[in-house]
């Protein structure tokens, strides 16, 4: 039987938010994703019967980090000023996938939660920004026969 070897393609990865791609990931950089909340809670009774309650919470943490010199990061710099001019959230769409894998985030607004430490020094830096998609949609990788 012989063995399957899989491959990992980063330039397989595509990102967009509000219709712009995003690119220019830092040496170590790319999408990083954190669920505001488990998927439930668990309780226990007197009596002791457990209960498991959903949790309905379909916010998603995505920390980017690009280089300081991309044309990612002045996308991403210009999409925060203009967020920052609104009087109010308005809808800009954001989509993360790998089609390799099927994997995909999207949510129909993405919320500029923080701005990325700045600095200089000899060799262009990675700058990292955290966003918030408040209605996070997710699909999972799909299954490699």
């Amino acid at each position: 039987m012989s063995k399957r070897l899989r491959t990992h393609d980063f330039k397989q990865f595509v990102l967009t938010i509000n219709g712009l791609l995003i690119g220019g990931f830092g040496e170590e950089g790319g999408c990083e994703y954190e669920w505001a909340a488990d998927i439930g809670e668990d309780t226990v009774g007197a009596d002791g019967e457990v209960t498991f309650s959903r949790n309905n919470d379909e916010r998603v943490y995505v920390d980017i980090t690009v280089m300081q010199t991309s044309q990612g990061y002045a996308r991403l710099m210009a999409l925060m000023q203009q967020q920052q001019r609104e009087p109010e959230i308005l809808p800009m769409p954001f989509e993360a996938s790998n089609p390799r894998t099927g994997e995909r985030f999207f949510s129909e607004y993405t919320v500029f939660k923080s701005r990325p430490e700045a600095n200089e020094q000899k060799a262009s830096q990675d700058r990292t920004i955290r966003i918030l998609l408040p209605y996070a949609k997710y699909t999972a990788p799909t299954l490699a026969l």
